[in-house]
């Protein structure tokens, strides 16, 4: 469980870190680099997405 709760967390990290990214990016009007953060996004927010449905199937004891 400690190793799902660590991988929410960089998963989590990983979305704010692709928002950041993706505002630097649209400033410097870097298309490239925007469409690398929004790529990246959408690949954390589905991984995130299957973990959390994983955490809510598992069984308690």
């Amino acid at each position: 469980m400690f190793k799902k709760a660590m991988l929410n967390t960089m998963y989590t990290v990983g979305i704010a870190g692709c928002i950041v990214l993706g505002y630097l990016a649209f400033d410097k009007r870097s298309f490239v680099l925007i469409f690398l953060a929004i790529f990246a996004l959408v690949f954390f927010v589905m991984q995130k997405i299957k973990l959390l449905k994983a955490i809510k199937n598992l069984k308690k004891p």
